[in-house]
């Protein structure tokens, strides 16, 4: 998962969203740091985020 589009970042971003509404935690796990800046920057919460290499 090293390179996302726009689309796959905000269907993340939105998946996240998602799960907040129906109370299921998503997770990310390893994202490198370059894609961990670049999924927050679509909105995906810091938290969300696990083991940034």
């Amino acid at each position: 998962m090293e390179a996302l589009d726009p689309i796959n970042l905000g269907t993340i971003a939105a998946a996240c969203h998602l799960g907040d509404d129906h109370h299921v935690a998503v997770f990310l796990d390893h994202p490198s740091a370059a894609l961990a800046d670049r999924l927050i920057a679509a909105g995906v919460p810091r938290h969300r985020l696990r083991h940034i290499a």
